[in-house]
């Protein structure tokens, strides 16, 4: 690791420590694969931050979690899952039922077509699209090979 890369992990943590509700806000998570792992070792992204690779349904609530796919090619394309809090609904025809909802908003950056697809809906009480669209755009920025 050279110089520059162990100053960006030390600029990281002070601001971590400095500013931890933006962290805790935002509180991106970045499923692990083989590129995760080298944007890691680049200090691009915090080790704390990766999580194990599981089920979109087991992604944490009140957080937003970047899958990658196609990790090998130049620029993979990645989807963010911004998952809001659990609540619990109730359906109140006969019969009635209960279930828990989790609101779900997917953004899909693919950078071959250059599109942004959105799909499911925002929990607002957690982020609004102002926030959605800067978390893109850091990701974006995490994920360019300097382009």
């Amino acid at each position: 690791m050279n110089i520059l890369q162990e100053d960006a992990r030390e600029i990281r943590r002070v601001a971590e420590d400095v500013f931890p509700e933006f962290f805790v806000k935002n509180n991106l998570k970045w499923e692990s694969n083989s590129r995760v792992k080298r944007l890691v070792k680049e200090g691009k992204i915090c080790e704390s931050s990766v999580i194990d690779k599981t089920q979109t349904n087991n992604f944490p609530n009140n957080a937003a979690t970047v899958r990658m796919r196609h990790v090998s090619s130049e620029n993979p394309e990645a989807t963010i899952h911004i998952r809001g809090e659990a609540k619990q609904r109730t359906y109140s025809s006969l019969p009635s039922y209960t279930w828990t909802d989790v609101p779900v908003l997917r953004i899909t950056i693919d950078p071959e077509r250059q599109e942004l697809i959105f799909n499911g809906y925002l929990d607002v009480n957690m982020i609004d699209m102002e926030e959605a669209t800067a978390l893109v755009k850091s990701v974006c920025e995490v994920m360019s090979n300097g382009n």
